[in-house]
Formats: C-alpha cells, structure tokens, sequence
C-alpha cells in the first residue's frame, strides 16, 4: 500500500528542468564574522549563478532589530530570489514575535511553498518565540500534507527547516518529528534541508534523506550548492571562498523500496477529558468559572467547557497569541503579536474594551486588583486600568520586560537588558534595579518574579563566566539587595512560593526546595528529564511539576514523588492550571486541551 501512495505522489516519470540552488544555514548575523561571510557568500552565489537560495534558519543571533536590518540589507545583494526560514536565534530573544520577517524581508507568512523547475519546495517554520527546541504543530502539518499532495504529478518534494527531524543517535530537538516523517514519506518528499546543528550531516530516516548545512558565520564556513537533474539531486559541498568541491552520492527522485519505519507517536495519559483545539497554546490557559479559555499562535481564541472539554465559542485574533490569557475580575484579557490588548466579557467574548501598544505582545501580562502591566516588544512596560483599558503610564528599559509580577504597590520584572526592575504600581515611578549579570544571554527576561514577603525571587540562565556566578536571587523588595544566591539551572521556569518555601523547576530536571528567608536547600529530586518553562504549582498536599518531555509529576512538600504520568507530548512549556482538584494543560503539538484529576 506504501509503494502505490508513493508511486501516486512521485508520478511514473519526474519531468524536470535542470537548474541548481543553494543552501546556507545558520549565518547568525550579530555574532563575530558573521556579516563578513553573508557577504562573500551573496558573492559566490551570484558568480555562479544558483536559480535560489535556501537559508535554513538562524538568521541572526539575538533577532534585534539593528541584526534583522543587517541581514535584510546584506542578503538583498542576492542577484536570485532568496527563500529563508525561521530558527531558534531568531525566535527564542524576539521581542517582535515573528513580525521581523515580513517587516524586513517582506514575507508575509513564516511557513510557505514556491515551485521551481518541476519541483515543489515547502518551508517550515520549527521555530518557537522563547525556546530553543523546535516543532511543527498540527495546523502546520495538515497545510504541509496537503502542499504535497497538491503537487503536480511527476513533480519531486523537498523541505526545509530550521531544526533537523531524528538525527539518528543524540540529542532530539524536534517535537512532532515522527509526525512529519509520516508525512514526507507518505506523501514522497525525499530530501529535508535542516541547520542548528552546525556540521556538515547526512542520514535517511523512512525513505526520506537528511541534509544539515553547517553553520555559515564559522572560519571555515561551508554550504552546499544542489543540482536538480533529470531523476536525481547531486549535493555540492563548498567551502566559502574555495573553488573546491566535495560531491556526496546522488539522492534518487524515486524513494528505495525497503526503508525503515518511522517511529510511532507517543501515547498521552487520558485524564478526566481529552479534547482537540483549535488554538495551538505553548503557554498556560485561563479559567473562568466553568471556562478554560485558550489563545493560539493560530490568531484564534478558544473557549471550552470546564466540565467535559466541548468547544463553546471561538474569537478570531488580529495576529497569533503568544501570551497566555490572563482573567482579571470579571473579564477575560487577551494579548496578541500585533500589540493589541483586548478586554472580553467571559461568557459571550464581547469586548468591554481594547488598547493598541507600540509593541508586539509576546510576554503573558501581570494584573493586580485594579491594574494590567503588559510589556511591549519596544522596551516598555505600560500601566493598564482594568476597568477601561486606560493608560496609566509607561516605563522604557533598554531592552523588552519579561513577565511581570504585581506585590502590593509594586511591580517587579526582569529585562533583556540584564536588570530587574521594581516600579510603583500606581504611578511606574522606578523604586531601584539591579543588575544581574553584563551578558544578554544571562538576563532575567525569561521567568516571572515570585514576591516572597520582603523578598522577591527571580532567576535566570546559569552564567558561564564567572563559574561561580549565581543564577537565582532573592532580592529585598524595597531596595533590590541581595539577600541571598544560589547557582542552579533555574532560569526558566518561574519559582513557587509556598509558605515558607521557594520551589524550583531545573534545566537538569530537579526540583529544588529552599527556605524562603534564607535560601538553604532543604532537599532536591531528581525527576529524570529537563523543566523549562512549564513551572511547578501548588496542589492539594504538594507541587506539581512537568516536564519538557509531557510528564507530569507530582511531590509532597518534602519532596517524595506521590504520582506522575505522560500528560502531554513533547514539548511541554505550559505551566498546568490548578483548579480545585483538577489540573487544565494544553499539548500545542497534539493541539489538545485536557483536565486531570491530581492524584491523592
């Protein structure tokens, strides 16, 4: 059955006509010597005169403004149109969402399709806002089946991608990869471009063959330049500045007729309700009542029944939802990438009203009891009323807030820019800042602040230098010193304060309890697999904590493990929802919503 739905896909007989592209990966512009070797490749790309070319991702390092006018500047020089995607660098510090494409590169979509000579070309964007793991999602994916069988017949697939599917042996960086190799193979796509990995690779997974390009900003960079010739693809391995080249075996149009099996999907607990959505969330969902409300990087907002999952209601966005909705009294508040907040009455999603920001909305807003504070995309924190969307003021940092957290009349958040800030709640006045560490990379603007009384918790990325450097402080709420550090892997999820202790979600996949006053560990768990930005939650009789890989664990306070369970398929960001006995979590690559009984 395989052989015939292959046959269909590819046709009897390919008619194409020859010509040659070219594949860079990884330019990361902003790193050192990177804009040196973008432009010698624009150089020999236009001499030898490749019909395209391919960028596989990381485009840039930190996706800064100044990084993406470089870029888009320097890759203009391309004589031949120039077709990149989406990576990790370009997404994980973004505080524009994906917008920068079509603002600097004029491409309106980051997933898209073009046909060349006969050949059918998909990109896909694998890319997440804040992580550096990829995935396509289900929305992705049924427009990418469909693009593949949609071909014309006799016409050959290939697909490109920032984050490579199934290396063969090592670290997985892809969620919903044996997903999309069902698809390539079944559809008949027979060559994947992929990059993030920096080398120069080649594997076949299910009849479908793998290129990674090396990264291009190295001192010995390298691309690759392919021929599309009557039935076949010839790679061309070319390093930059070189006449030489390395040419590997040949890639057939028509796939062998024995290839391995593609692995199966993994198999997610059922819980009370499992249910599929419309919205892909990677972040939590709000409950109102008997209302879990999710947001979607699809643009839609999507409301369903707390009792049994039903879908009850759907609200077009004006642009993807990146920020987890937040229910503040009596309304729902949603933001989006396009820098919209939008108060909705919970039962019919009617407006009661609606700000435009200067600044795309990536980070989940904080809300106190008469006030929202939404960071923007343009380094600025504004001041919200919640009862008619005024602006109360605005506060500018030097580079986008992460989510902020609101303690009596102040509010804390940490900036890209390597400070925590505490402002005063009624009017933004700054009360103090301190700076946590001089590199970017090692800023607080991944998790939110956790006020402990007269303290405040944050953390941040485990510094390289110097290697004692602490990652997690408890800062004095009133003037920002340091009360004391401690160096573990905490920097993405946000902490929990329980009483009079601190809980910690690690990168090592520990949790890690601390007395609040003092910051001594009272114990640590190893739970086998890393956390990152899913952050543990108080249930009855202890936390609950997930994991990157879908599980959800629960402990005691003292640490001991009372359940856990495979809740979600990798990967899982989103922090659970606690409500009553009951824990609400959305799977973005099953893009599902379920509930859980916590266990007894």
């Amino acid at each position: 059955m395989l052989g015939a739905l292959l046959l269909l896909a590819c046709g009897q007989g390919p008619r194409v006509e020859p010509f040659a592209f070219a594949v860079i990966s990884d330019p990361h512009l902003g790193a050192r010597g990177s804009a040196e070797n973008l432009e010698r490749f624009v150089e020999e790309g236009n001499r030898l005169g490749v019909a395209f070319t391919i960028a596989c991702g990381d485009l840039t390092e930190v996706g800064s403004a100044g990084e993406w006018e470089r870029f888009a500047s320097i890759s203009k020089g391309l004589k031949a149109p120039f077709h990149p995607v989406l990576g990790n660098h370009d997404a994980r510090w973004a505080p524009e969402g994906k917008r920068p494409l079509a603002r600097h590169l004029g491409i309106s979509r980051p997933y898209r399709s073009f046909d060349h000579g006969g050949v059918r070309f998909a990109l896909l964007d694998s890319s997440i806002l804040g992580e550096a793991h990829g995935g396509i999602d289900r929305t992705q994916l049924g427009w990418l089946d469909a693009e593949l069988a949609g071909r014309p017949a006799g016409s050959p697939a290939v697909v490109a991608l920032h984050h490579h599917p199934l290396p063969g042996g090592g670290k997985r960086f892809l969620a919903n990869e044996e997903a999309l190799l069902q698809v390539l193979r079944t559809r008949g796509a027979r060559l994947v471009l992929a990059g993030h990995g920096h080398d120069l690779r080649r594997w076949s997974v299910g009849g479908v063959e793998i290129l990674m390009t090396p990264n291009l900003y190295a001192e010995k960079a390298r691309w690759r330049r392919i021929r599309v010739e009557a039935d076949r693809f010839v790679v061309e391995n070319r390093s930059l500045g070189s006449e030489g080249t390395d040419e590997e075996d040949p890639i057939p149009f028509r796939p062998p007729e024995r290839v391995d099996a593609v692995p199966g999907p993994i198999e997610v607990a059922p819980g009370e309700w499992s249910v599929e959505t419309p919205a892909t969330s990677l972040r939590a969902v709000a409950v109102s009542g008997e209302r879990a409300y999710v947001a979607g990087t699809e643009g839609v907002l999507a409301v369903h029944s707390l009792a049994r999952g039903d879908l009850l209601k759907t609200l077009p966005l004006e642009a993807p939802a990146h920020a987890s909705p937040v229910v503040a009294g009596d309304r729902v508040i949603v933001a989006s990438e396009a820098g919209t907040v939008t108060a909705l009455r919970p039962t019919d999603l009617s407006t009661i009203w609606e700000a435009r920001l200067g600044g795309a909305v990536v980070m989940t807003p904080g809300v106190d009891e008469h006030r929202l504070f939404v960071g923007t995309g343009d380094g600025r924190l504004h001041a919200l009323a919640l009862v008619d969307g005024r602006g109360l003021w605005s506060f500018e940092a030097g580079r986008h807030f992460g989510p902020p957290a609101a303690a009596g009349d102040r509010v804390f958040a940490g900036n890209w820019d390597g400070h925590v800030y505490a402002l005063a709640a009624p009017d933004g006045r700054l009360l103090w800042k301190r700076k946590v560490h001089d590199s970017f990379y090692f800023a607080p603007g991944t998790s939110r602040p956790a006020p402990a009384g007269d303290l405040v918790v944050v953390t941040f990325a485990v510094p390289t230098r110097p290697s004692d450097a602490p990652s997690v402080l408890a800062l004095r709420s009133d003037t920002g010193e340091v009360a004391w550090s401690l160096r573990i892997p905490a920097g993405y999820a946000s902490p929990l304060v329980v009483e009079d202790r601190v809980y910690f979600a690690t990168t090592e996949g520990e949790v890690v309890a601390v007395e609040r006053a003092t910051g001594k560990v009272r114990w640590n768990r190893d739970l086998g697999a890393p956390c990152y930005d899913s952050s543990p939650v108080a249930v009855s009789g202890g936390i609950a904590v997930g994991t990157v890989d879908g599980e959800l664990a629960f402990l005691d306070f003292e640490g001991r493990v009372r359940n856990r369970f495979q809740a979600a398929r990798l990967w899982l960001f989103a922090t659970p929802v606690v409500v009553g006995e009951r824990l609400v979590l959305p799977d973005a690559f099953g893009r599902s919503l379920a509930c859980f009984r916590v266990p007894r």
